[in-house]
């Protein structure tokens, strides 16, 4: 079987080989299922249509990558960027690489507490090996979208993937919600370092922090989310407003378990400072002597900046980023980029090459309603 090829089981029985359809389209079709349990097929010419315009999206965002690229090259002295690199410590870009296999396998296992809560299981390797090729799958895809829709794919299992889909949207809004609070906490004491605008800084993300954790507790009141959902008449008129409710009981179930839910938040709050430990490190190693307090307020503020689907995998953007914030703080451009090109490398070593592997070794083979593990 091909890397690209996948087996669904359609009637729990005969299993069938779609070549055509990716990850991301399984994942669709589940979500279009109708309530009586039949499911809305993609036609002949949607999967095309589909299919061209990623490949719109795709070109469109390699351009503006490329772009940004050429932009940062012309106005950075690349020799010195060239003498910055080399200089890299080997026994902390070696430590930098453990701790990134590390925060992958941190963010499996807190993953699996939510799906193990909902009565999904699988143990804490095949969870691992959906987030590395996930980052794999998410590098040519819209932002994180890509790469969530795998795992919900590779997860799939009769019944459960409504069950699954909450648990991802749930990671994902918990996710911005601890790293706007981090940058709320850390950002009064990096203030030096913005400038004039450090005032307008601190209450945007201040502002932004209390409103995600109000979000966040909001959208678990399943009596205000439904009574808000029923008043929207375009919602209804387009017939999704029984789908949404069928997704959102799924995802209001996880207040019932709150202890699983706080240790969840408290894992992610850990992976944030895994992210700034990472980017300080990788720092270090290059002879850059940039504060662990100012990474603490600026980390979290770049990684949401780099959600936004602009290019692929955010090339340019988090250059751009790492130059900005690097002289915002006294630092040279040369030192901003050599800093995102040596996280660029770790990426590789860590996740995308390792991500390709296990993609060839170890294809998805999805089993029946019944059986305690789901992946092969």
């Amino acid at each position: 079987m091909l890397p690209g090829e996948r087996t669904l089981s359609h009637d729990l029985g005969r299993p069938r080989s779609v070549s055509s359809f990716t990850p991301y389209d399984s994942a669709v079709n589940e979500l279009l299922k109708h309530s009586d349990g039949s499911e809305s097929r993609l036609t002949a010419t949607e999967p095309a249509r589909h299919s061209s315009r990623r490949r719109w999206v795709l070109v469109a965002k390699l351009l503006v990558g490329t772009s940004l690229v050429v932009v940062l090259a012309r106005s950075t002295d690349l020799r010195q960027v060239v003498q910055i690199l080399r200089s890299t410590n080997p026994f902390l870009f070696a430590v930098v690489c453990l701790i990134a296999v590390l925060d992958r396998v941190l963010m499996a296992y807190k993953w699996n507490l939510l799906l193990r809560a909902r009565g999904v299981f699988a143990s804490l390797w095949q969870i691992t090996r959906l987030y590395f090729v996930g980052y794999l799958v998410g590098s040519f895809t819209p932002g994180a979208v890509g790469g969530d829709a795998y795992r919900v794919a590779a997860l799939w299992r009769r019944g459960k993937a409504g069950i699954i889909l909450s648990t991802v949207v749930l990671e994902r809004f918990v996710g911005v919600t601890v790293i706007l609070t981090i940058a709320a906490i850390a950002l009064p004491f990096s203030a030096r370092y913005i400038g004039a605008n450090a005032g307008s800084w601190v209450w945007i993300i201040t502002l932004g922090a209390a409103a995600t954790v109000i979000a966040l507790c909001l959208s678990l009141a399943p009596s205000i989310v439904l009574g808000v959902t029923r008043r929207l008449p375009s919602v209804s008129r387009f017939g999704v407003t029984r789908k949404l409710g069928d997704f959102y009981t799924a995802y209001a179930e996880h207040r019932n378990h709150m202890g699983i839910l706080g240790v969840f938040t408290a894992l992610t709050a850990v992976e944030v400072l895994v992210l700034v430990v990472v980017n300080y490190l990788a720092a270090r190693s290059l002879g850059v002597d940039v504060s662990f307090g100012y990474f603490l307020c600026v980390m979290p503020v770049l990684h949401i900046l780099l959600r936004l689907p602009v290019t692929v995998q955010g090339i340019g953007v988090q250059e751009g980023l790492f130059v900005y914030f690097l002289v915002l703080a006294g630092f040279s451009a040369a030192d901003g980029l050599a800093i995102s090109l040596l996280h660029r490398a770790i990426e590789i070593v860590v996740l995308v090459l390792p991500g390709g592997m296990m993609l060839w070794l170890f294809p998805v083979q999805l089993r029946p309603e019944g059986q305690d593990s789901v992946l092969s």
